[in-house]
């Protein structure tokens, strides 16, 4: 919930942070909310899909990596 919170307190979020925030909605279970926010993800990083979150050079661990991709999961996202 905090990270969701940090998120949504943005003036401006950029589009990964969209990303952020479906995953982060997915694991609160909320799923509307998720899909609504990968689909905005989306539209800056056309191509996307959930398997390939782990691909940037942005995470340090891959347990992040995991919560990520389980929080979309959660959400019943799939591309």
């Amino acid at each position: 919930g905090e990270a969701a919170y940090i998120l949504e307190q943005k003036a401006t979020p950029y589009h990964y942070n969209y990303g952020q925030m479906a995953a982060c909605y997915g694991q609160l279970g909320r799923k509307e909310e998720a899909a609504e926010c990968w689909a905005r993800y989306l539209q800056g990083t056309p191509g996307a899909t959930i398997a390939s979150v782990g691909e940037s050079n942005s995470y340090k661990h891959q347990a992040d990596v995991e919560h990520w991709t389980e929080g979309l999961l959660k959400a019943g996202l799939s591309n």
